[in-house]
């Protein structure tokens, strides 16, 4: 929708400078570097209309070249980045299943620890009796 909007306020410029155009067909000296030229006063005005329009066509198509040239870039570092991304995933996953077996291992070995206190206490609970016995 903006786009046709800008094509249909180019339009009427273009008709208003073509009417302003038309009213001034006076012939006017043209001074340039070299010398001076009589020309019609439609014939500067329509010049000067050309060669402003081509200057702002050369910059507009600047700006999308450079917003492409961006964008590439962009795309590409969003790539270098969803890989990294990727890869720091995986090294996580394999540290937490390290993590799990290491707390799985600590685990085990308190049961251990705790089952060796009970057959310790148990024997000298034993002993303890035995000696009673004995004495």
């Amino acid at each position: 929708m903006k786009s046709q909007w800008i094509i249909v306020c180019g339009l009427c410029l273009a008709l208003l400078t073509a009417i302003v155009a038309v009213f001034n067909t006076d012939v006017v000296p043209l001074n340039y570097v070299f010398g001076e030229v009589d020309v019609s006063l439609i014939v500067v005005i329509s010049s000067a209309i050309l060669v402003g329009g081509l200057i702002v066509t050369v910059f507009g198509m600047v700006r999308p070249y450079q917003l492409n040239k961006e964008n590439e870039r962009l795309e590409s570092l969003n790539k270098e980045l969803n890989s990294e991304n990727e890869d720091l995933k995986i090294r996580l996953s394999e540290v937490q299943s390290a993590y799990s077996m290491i707390k799985k291992e600590k685990e085990v070995d308190q049961v251990a620890v705790k089952q060796n206190d009970d057959e310790e206490r148990t024997l000298n609970g034993l002993a303890h009796i035995e000696k009673s016995r004995f004495s």
